[in-house]
């Protein structure tokens, strides 16, 4: 799981600094890697605004319905 301390979209309204991109393709670099030697990549989980409008238990158990429906 990858904690940003605000949705990416905030910080790119526009589409320009990320070119529209997600937060899945931040790590394209390190995933190719493991596609390349045979392994499955997972959905990205994100969680956004921990400071300003936090709900860690929500987002712990969306982050494990997340979990059962990709891994079990």
């Amino acid at each position: 799981m990858v904690r940003f301390c605000e949705e990416i979209r905030r910080y790119n309204p526009n589409g320009v600094l990320y070119a529209g991109k997600g937060t899945a393709d931040l790590f394209l670099h390190i995933t190719s890697n493991y596609k390349f030697t045979g392994y499955d990549i997972l959905p990205d989980y994100g969680v956004f605004d921990i400071f300003k409008n936090p709900d860690i238990p929500r987002a712990l158990e969306d982050y494990k319905r997340h979990l059962e429906k990709h891994c079990l």
